[in-house]
């Protein structure tokens, strides 16, 4: 296969940029990404990400995962736990937002900021 030394994250960043610049000039293939903008975000949730979790970790070597799982345990349970209730605390405190937000709200805030996005991760 092609390897570049670009990560693949920018890369895809920039060619959706270019792409979006050259949408006129791109014909059918300009339509469909325009028919794409209209997709279901629930289909991208149910059929492209189990795709993307199960490629990585069918790509996963069980004796890496074995050796870093401590490190995976404490970022993943008490760090994700952390982050939920400083971002709370920040919302109601900080930025003074008390009155916009109750703590379950501030809480549910913090966990969508503190959960980790797996196909991040695994580029």
């Amino acid at each position: 296969g092609l390897k570049l030394k670009v990560p693949y994250s920018p890369l895809v960043i920039v060619v959706g940029m270019i792409l979006g610049v050259l949408l006129d000039e791109l014909g059918f293939i300009g339509e469909s990404i325009v028919t794409s903008h209209r997709m279901n975000p629930d289909l991208i949730l149910i059929v492209f990400m189990p795709a993307l979790l199960y490629e990585a970790l069918f790509l996963c070597h069980w004796h890496t995962v074995k050796k870093i799982l401590p490190q995976i345990l404490l970022l993943s349970l008490p760090g994700v736990v952390l982050t939920t209730i400083l971002v709370a605390i920040t919302i109601k405190y900080i930025l003074r937002y008390d009155d916009t937000f109750s703590w379950a709200d501030a809480m549910l805030f913090g966990s969508i900021f503190a959960s980790t996005d797996p196909v991040a991760i695994i580029s």
